[in-house]
């Protein structure tokens, strides 16, 4: 649903964009690829936080009030999915491109071409690395909610996640084992 809901967004945002929305996303882009090219921690994180920027205004700019409210709606719950795509290899780099070509598609008013890029993208982060993306979330700190909610909502829930679960929770054991003393034990 959330696939074809961002492709019909990016199709009626060719239809609708203002020269200055075009603008911002032209500058998230050139962000996106200065943060991909610095070496520093959080560096991810900005393009992660670049990206849902550059989703927000192809939002507005469908001007369809009901389809930015659903993908809002979508977009809070596959937050943290989005975040640990972007941290997987190649991901980041992979998002920006598909972002150029989804601005080069609304730019040369091809909706057709926006709806496809924007649905492969989509795609793209549901099928990731799922053990990888749900380990990550546990790791992350938040726990199994958050990584079976947000893992869940972008598509991604395999066979993998009962495992995973198991084995996170056995961690948390050790770790709080380890962390009493010798007569607390």
């Amino acid at each position: 649903i959330r696939s074809l809901l961002e492709g019909l967004c990016a199709k009626w945002a060719t239809r609708n964009i203002t020269e200055r929305q075009i603008e911002e996303l032209e500058e998230i882009i050139y962000l996106s690829e200065f943060h991909l090219h610095r070496d520093m921690e959080g560096s991810k994180k900005q393009v992660s936080e670049l990206d849902g920027k550059f989703h927000q205004i192809l939002y507005e700019a469908s001007n369809s009030r009901a389809l930015e409210h659903v993908l809002k709606d979508f977009h809070k719950y596959v937050k943290m999915a989005r975040q640990l795509s972007i941290g997987t290899p190649d991901r980041a780099e992979q998002t920006v491109a598909e972002h150029k070509g989804i601005l080069m598609a609304i730019k040369s008013k091809d909706e057709e071409l926006a709806e496809r890029l924007r649905d492969e993208g989509c795609a793209a982060v549901a099928c990731g690395d799922i053990p990888q993306g749900i380990q990550a979330a546990l790791a992350y700190g938040d726990g199994p909610v958050v990584a079976f909610g947000s893992l869940y909502m972008a598509g991604a829930i395999r066979e993998a996640f009962p495992g995973i679960y198991r084995s996170w929770v056995r961690r948390r054991g050790i770790q709080a084992r380890e962390s009493l003393s010798p007569e607390e034990r």
